[in-house]
């Protein structure tokens, strides 16, 4: 039986001598010989093969004490195990797909602020979410623990996992608040709608939101659009980002009515 050192293993497999030494400690490989004079540890091609099959689990998402757990198990054992492991690798993919999101809801924050500030007509479509907070004034304090009593999604913090923003009724060319409204990716049994259409955008740097909106009620009347009856501000940066408070970018998108 042609055995082998430690250094040829690792160096065959690619794989660390410490990380081999660690396999042994956990109890998932056992040297084929130990030199008593020497103390080396040598290994057959059965114990490579281990090594080799635990790179591969540890590749695929395993712990290595998961791994050693599906050493004795059977075929219709490690079905469930397998079952398992997917479904929560499947909800990290999920969790970074809603950081890449958040990312790129920040990105273009950082454009917005960039370019001139125009108001522009858009069509955009039905948008779902969790409306809460309705008919309450809010301090920042309240607005936090309203986001905290949301559901995180994938153990990801509120902001990250949601679109926050704000929904208004368009009353006498005024803005009134109707409530908070955290966007989703996709719809659920507890989704609020808000209505798709075309919609007047504009971004609003700084906290000087009655202005731009004063500004976008102007350009309305001068233009002859009728408005829908609502509004909705959508929050791409925020204190969260920077503690520059010129730094808070949000957009305020007024729906009208078309032909």
């Amino acid at each position: 039986m042609k055995t082998y050192t430690i250094g040829e293993i690792a160096k065959a497999l690619d794989v660390s001598v410490q990380a081999i030494r660690l396999y042994q400690r956990k109890g998932l490989i056992e040297p084929s010989y130990v030199n008593e004079d020497t103390g080396y540890r040598y290994f057959d091609d059965q114990e490579a093969a281990k090594i080799w099959r635990i790179k591969i689990l540890q590749s695929a998402g395993f712990e290595l004490s998961e791994i050693k757990a599906l050493n004795d198990l059977s075929l219709d054992q490690i079905g469930p195990v397998l079952e398992e492991k997917r479904n929560k690798l499947n909800e990290v993919i999920l969790q970074k797909e809603l950081a890449l999101k958040y990312l790129d809801r920040q990105l273009l924050g950082i454009d917005a602020h960039k370019e001139r500030h125009e108001i522009t007509e858009r069509w955009i479509d039905d948008r779902f979410g969790i409306a809460f907070g309705k008919e309450r004034r809010y301090s920042l304090l309240e607005h936090l623990e309203d986001l905290s009593q949301l559901e995180g999604l994938y153990g990801i913090n509120q902001e990250v996992a949601y679109e926050p923003s704000t929904r208004f009724q368009v009353i006498d060319d005024e803005l009134v608040i109707d409530d908070l409204f955290a966007m989703q990716s996709s719809r659920n049994d507890q989704s609020s709608i808000q209505p798709g259409g075309w919609y007047l955008c504009t971004y609003v740097v700084g906290k000087d939101h009655k202005n731009s909106y004063k500004s976008l009620m102007t350009y309305v009347k001068e233009n002859g659009y009728t408005l829908r009856g609502d509004a909705i501000r959508v929050i791409l940066i925020n204190d969260n980002l920077t503690n520059h408070s010129d730094y808070n970018i949000h957009e305020i998108q007024v729906a009208i009515l078309k032909d």
